[in-house]
Order: C-alpha cells, then sequence, then structure tokens
C-alpha cells in the first residue's frame, strides 16, 4: 500500500497544478474529438485543441503544412504524437512575448534538417520575428540553442548522462524556463529531470503568436520529428515542481531517465 501511494502521489500532485495553473496544454492520447481535428484520409491535423479551460487552440489553415497524425506509438505507451517532416508547423495564439515562461515538450528527433540557417535547425517552436527578437529553441548536431537571454542566445555544448536532448529516436523531456530578467541565472533549461543550463532572460518582443514545428510561420528551422506534449506556463514554477513535471512525463510516456528525486 506504501509503494502505490508513492508512484501515484506525484501524479496526483502533478494534475491538480496542470488543473490550477497551466495555460496550455496539447497531448493526443485517444485521437477523440476533444484533442485533434484531422483529414480521415491522409491524417493530417487540422486542429489541436488546447486541454485547459483558456482553449488557446492550435491551427494550421494551409494544407500542405498540415503536420500528420501518427498511428499510436508502443514506445510511448500507446499515445499518438504527431510527426513533422520538415516542412509543417501549427500556429497558436501563445504569448510567449511575457516575462515568465514555462514551456514542456515530449518529443524525439528524427533527422537534422539540410535547412541550416544561423538559428540552428530543428525548432521546436518560437515566435521569432526575423529580429532575434523572439524566444525558441533549437537543435544543431552538437548543440542545444536557446533564445531569449540577455546574451542573445545561449548553447548547450554536452548533456548528463541519460539526459541527450539532440540525440536522435529516443523520446526525451526537455522544458525551458524563461522566468523575470531582473532574476540573474535564474531562468533554466531542463531534460528528464536533469538541469542542462542556468540562463537569464531577456524581455522579448517576438511575434504574439507561436509556431510549433518551426521558430516562425515562416520556414526558417524547421522540424523533423515527432511531438507527443506540450504545455505552457506563465508563472514561476519552482525547481521542485519542474522536477515533478519531468518525473510524471517521463514516466507517463516511458522515457529512459535517471531518478527523480523530488
Amino acid at each position: 500500500l506504501q509503494t502505490n501511494l508513492f508512484n501515484i502521489l506525484p501524479d496526483v500532485l502533478y494534475e491538480q497544478f496542470v488543473n490550477k495553473h497551466c495555460s496550455t496544454l496539447y497531448k493526443i492520447d485517444r485521437a477523440n474529438s476533444t484533442e485533434v481535428a484531422y483529414d480521415n484520409f491522409n491524417k493530417k491535423i487540422i486542429h489541436l485543441y488546447d486541454q485547459t479551460r483558456y482553449r488557446i487552440n492550435a491551427t494550421q489553415s494551409t494544407v500542405g503544412l498540415r503536420p500528420t497524425l501518427s498511428k499510436q506509438d508502443t514506445v510511448i505507451d500507446n499515445r499518438y504524437p504527431i510527426n513533422f517532416n520538415g516542412n509543417e508547423r501549427f500556429i497558436s495564439k501563445i504569448n510567449l512575448n511575457t516575462p515568465i515562461v514555462n514551456v514542456f515538450v515530449v518529443f524525439k528527433i528524427n533527422a537534422y534538417s539540410n535547412h541550416i540557417t544561423r538559428y540552428g535547425d530543428n525548432a521546436i517552436f518560437g515566435n521569432d520575428d526575423g529580429k532575434n527578437n523572439g524566444k525558441y529553441i533549437t537543435f544543431n548536431r552538437t548543440s542545444l540553442i536557446v533564445a531569449g537571454s540577455n546574451s542573445g542566445r545561449d548553447i548547450v555544448h554536452s548533456y548528463p548522462n541519460n539526459a541527450n536532448v539532440g540525440e536522435l529516436h529516443n523520446y526525451k523531456v526537455l522544458s525551458i524556463h524563461w522566468n523575470s530578467p531582473s532574476q540573474i541565472n535564474k531562468s533554466y533549461i531542463y531534460c528528464n529531470g536533469k538541469k542542462l543550463l542556468n540562463f537569464t532572460s531577456n524581455n522579448t518582443t517576438g511575434t504574439s503568436t507561436t509556431t510549433i514545428g518551426d521558430l516562425s510561420s515562416i520556414k526558417r528551422a524547421p522540424f523533423k520529428g515527432n511531438i507527443a506534449f506540450f504545455s505552457v506556463y506563465k508563472n514561476t514554477l519552482s525547481e521542485q515542481t519542474i522536477k515533478l513535471h519531468h518525473k510524471v512525463l517521463c514516466e507517463r510516456y516511458k522515457v529512459a531517465h535517471d531518478p527523480i528525486t523530488l
């Protein structure tokens, strides 16, 4: 009984926190009409429905830019990932220009793009306006790049064991936490429960919408991979709360990880 309670408690705390604080959440567990709208013929996704009370949905009105609803994936406990082929993206009314933004994403990279620019490639999301004023995350073959810091962009060159966020073909839980610019070195990047970087965030003036699958609605650093989960918070999260999310998401999506202590 004690073991069962220990295993259940993080899930209960997580769900309570999500219900109270989460501002946007996209996931496709069952592929029903409350989660996603897609073309039955080619499985191209038209809308992703926000699972919070705020209903900030993600949409792609251009048929050729719609990502694909993949088949149930046994690797992530039979959930449905979204597949991006390097030329597809969603647009959401999530505004990343607020001082405090936290993003959690469960994803895997299937290939590195050949569309390499100064941004890197494989952007999971972003609101770049073409003037380097936005927040985004990109990868190249050796590094992770985070924009929206006081240095413009910060780069992670190495990763801890079981937290190689740029590894191909394996799902990861990644979170990025832009906290108040007045808090020196109090913004973070985590992978699979492990901190990769402390940095100081900066005020950003990118677009008022967020692109998922690239850093911009205009093709700049297209993503080649799967996204299974995406959520946003606009309030400061403690490092214990961040780890709670990583623990629950790693276990729900069967992501290989070292023990995460709360």
